[in-house]
């Protein structure tokens, strides 16, 4: 699978070659995938001005802070340290509920993930998970606005009493306003490029239906790239925020499947 993302004219693509291989071999001997250069916008920007002072709550191996966004990727919760004394205070008015719980937990280290306890409390929940010894596993994925954040999910895992263990990945908080001054079909085109079809692919998309939160565009039956591919399926776009450590990026996630490569493409613009 490759994963493009592009926004403001600058491109980041992560790709996972294995994944591309298992693809490719499943649908043909003779597919390839194409080889595109990756780039990460988020790795390259200057760390947020309170990322250095955040790193002192890393000590003690009680948590993993990321070092552009000065945020919590990965918090221990049971270390002896000061976010072990903070999670007793919370637990001791924590509800019996797992997500409510969860919820209460994030609330409560609203200030680390730079975060509202509301916007906390408010957070789609994406699952939850009873685990064999009574613990759970719940797992969030953050929307600003109404719209997803690209790549911000927090799994909160909590013992059997409900006491928090830890937490895995992080949300965030930040100024949802700014406009998607570019339409979701140019960013459609925009992928499709990458793929050889010419700048004109934007005209010539059609909406073919809304579902799951994407918009699903086609070509015309026959439309072939300059190469000779064509599209397997409709692209299906939908809009994200993607966070850099200064602002959160208005931009599109895309998904494309061409006869011929044979393989996912996410872009954002």
């Amino acid at each position: 699978m490759i994963r493009t993302n592009i926004f403001g004219g600058v491109f980041a693509r992560v790709r996972r070659p294995l994944a591309v291989a298992l693809l490719v071999t499943l649908a043909s001997t003779t597919l390839h995938a194409r080889n595109l250069r990756g780039i990460d916008a988020l790795a390259t920007a200057q760390p947020g001005p309170e990322t250095s002072s955040r790193k002192s709550v890393a000590t003690g191996g009680e948590a993993t802070i990321d070092s552009r966004l000065g945020v919590p990727t990965f918090l221990w919760a049971q270390r002896g340290g000061p976010v072990t004394a903070q999670v007793s205070a919370i637990a001791a008015t924590t509800p019996s509920d797992p997500v409510a719980a969860a919820r209460a937990y994030l609330g409560g280290f609203s200030s680390m993930y730079r975060i509202s306890a509301q916007a906390a409390n408010e957070v789609p929940l994406l699952f939850t998970q009873t685990l064999p010894n009574g613990g759970a596993i719940v797992k969030f994925r953050n929307q600003i606005n109404g719209i997803e954040v690209f790549r911000e999910d927090a799994a909160v895992l909590l013992g059997a009493d409900l006491k928090l263990v830890a937490i895995g990945g992080f949300i965030s908080g930040g100024d949802g306003s700014a406009p998607f001054v570019i339409a979701p079909a140019v960013a459609a085109a925009v992928a499709l490029g990458d793929w050889s079809f010419d700048a004109a692919t934007a005209v010539e998309l059609r909406a073919v239906e809304m579902r799951d939160g994407y918009q699903h565009f086609d070509l015309a039956p026959g439309s072939l790239s300059t190469d000779g591919s064509q599209l397997a399926i409709p692209v299906r776009v939908k809009p994200v925020w993607f966070r850099l450590p200064s602002q959160l990026v208005p931009a599109y996630y895309v998904e494309v499947q061409v006869r011929g490569l044979r393989t996912s493409l996410g872009k954002a613009m």
